[in-house]
Parts: C-alpha cells; structure tokens; sequence
C-alpha cells in the first residue's frame, strides 16, 4: 500500500506538472499539508479535553492568524509553521555536495525573500515572535515562545545542524529576543506523536 501511495503521488504530480508546471502542485499541496496539521491538532483536543489550547484561525491565511497552529499553555506558546517543501533527493540520502546542502537549508530557513519567493522559514516565525512581543497578537506579550518548523519529512535531523541553525539565527539576529526557545524541527510523524502525547495529559 505504502509504494503504491508514492507511485501514485510521483504520478499525481508529474501530471500536474505538465499541465500547471511546478507552482500550481507545490501550492495545493502546502494547503493540504496545513489543513492536515490544523485537523490534526484540533481534533486530538476535541477528543482529549487537555490542559493546553489549539488556536488556529478560520480560514488559511486569515488577518488574524498568528501560525499556522498554535498550542499555549499559561504563559507558554508555541508557533508551529507548517511548510511542505520536500528534500531534494540527493540531500535525503546525503548524497549532496555540502556546499548544494548548506545553501538549501539556508534558502528553506533564512531566505530573505523576493517577489517570486517567501522569505525563510525561521525568518517568518521571528516575524510572529515581534508581533506577540509588540502586543499585535492575542496571546500575551511576555509568553515564552517556542518556535516550532514543522516539515512534511525529517530535515536530517541532527547536533550539528542545530548548531549551525543556531549560528546562522545570532548572525542574522534571528530569533534573539529574551525568552524565546530554539527553534526545533518536526516531521509530520513527530507532530502526531508529540500531539498523541498531549492528549494523554503530557504537556506539549
């Protein structure tokens, strides 16, 4: 079932891109992957009653949506940022040339954006953290913050690549503020796993 889902995918997304090239694809599917981690989130507390509460806004995208999901816990809140972009198949089996790997993870984390592009996704997640701390959020201004990257699959994981994110966020001065964690990547599995825990009464 599991090779026959990836082969029916690889072949959902050649055919799109052949009639919509490559934007119409990555675009549907970072909205289903959102939508999947919204519903996930709000029914495993729907169904758990749990101490923590899931804010997500109406609609994708809405005026008032701070993330994609947030949890909060007292004086506590995590921004989960949800993005689908897929590892190129040589960084996936660590095949890649180091430099082509480092400019990767520097164009999915620290973009700084253009008009055909969003900028990075650390650099996104430090604009929510400036707008809670500039009281432009309904959470309070002196929460403690943990930032949160969540990807479709594992980023490859790993001390040394915390420890060059964390280089790369004090250079670019990149979630600096007082009181807010490092960031921590999951994959769509870990979310699951983190969200079941939850709703066991573990605090997220």
């Amino acid at each position: 079932v599991a090779k026959f889902g990836q082969v029916f995918g690889f072949e959902m997304r050649r055919a799109s891109r052949e009639l919509h090239g490559n934007d119409e694809w990555n675009r549907t599917f970072g909205q289903v992957f959102e939508l999947w981690a919204r519903d996930v989130a709000v029914r495993t507390h729907a169904a758990a009653k749990p101490t923590w509460a899931v804010d997500v806004s109406e609609k994708i995208g809405d005026m008032d949506e701070l993330e994609d999901v947030v949890l909060r816990a007292d004086t506590r809140v995590a921004l989960i940022s949800a993005k689908s972009r897929l590892m190129p198949g040589d960084l996936a089996t660590a095949t890649a040339d180091p430099a082509v790997a480092v400019g990767w993870y520097d164009s999915l984390l620290f973009f700084e954006g253009d008009r055909a592009h969003r900028r990075g996704a650390l650099r996104l997640l430090d604009d929510r953290v400036r707008r809670i701390r500039e009281g432009r959020a309904h959470v309070a201004s002196r929460s403690r913050i943990y930032p949160v990257l969540l990807t479709f699959e594992r980023l490859g994981d790993s001390p040394i690549l915390h420890q060059w994110v964390a280089k790369r966020c004090g250079e670019t001065g990149i979630l600096q503020q007082d009181d807010v964690a490092r960031p921590t990547f999951l994959s769509a599995s870990e979310y699951e796993h983190l969200l079941a825990a939850g709703a066991t009464g573990v605090d997220p």
